[in-house]
């Protein structure tokens, strides 16, 4: 529904400014044929084009890549573009929906100590997950909500 809203808004205001730049281009124009005149389409076009680099390219309208990705809210893409096991490790992370420690998901999910440590460095590396450690424990959760 906002989509459509926006969308709506964006095509009103492209063709207000395509028409305003038209007949602009009659008064300078000493003998005018009519109004609107053949360029009518190619103001439109840019003028939607304009608003659309505003409105709806991430980083263009003020918002930042991240924020949009957040947004976007497609984790079936973010989960199958990671490797098996770490896809593995963090739906066991969210499935829990709190910080768990690091032992328990390498106890839970039957892996290696080390393996897990590392699975973990790149899921916090590239933004899916944070640690801290408390009294020699490393407790892990998730950044993102599936």
């Amino acid at each position: 529904m906002k989509k459509n809203y926006l969308l709506a808004i964006v095509l009103f205001f492209s063709l207000i400014i395509a028409l305003i730049i038209d007949y602009l281009h009659t008064l300078s124009m000493r003998y005018c044929p009519s109004f609107p005149t053949p360029m009518f389409p190619i103001y439109f076009f840019v003028a939607l084009m304009a608003f659309t680099l505003i409105l709806f390219i991430p980083g263009f309208s003020g918002s930042t890549s991240r924020e949009y990705e957040r947004s976007n809210g497609d984790t079936d893409l973010v989960l199958n573009l990671l490797p098996e096991m770490e896809r593995r490790v963090l739906e066991y992370i969210v499935k829990k929906g709190e910080e768990i420690p690091q032992a328990q998901i390498t106890r839970d999910l039957g892996l290696n100590k080390v393996k897990v440590w590392r699975i973990i460095q790149r899921l916090q590396s590239k933004g899916l997950v944070e640690t801290r450690k408390v009294k020699g424990r490393v407790l892990v959760k998730a950044k993102i909500d599936f």
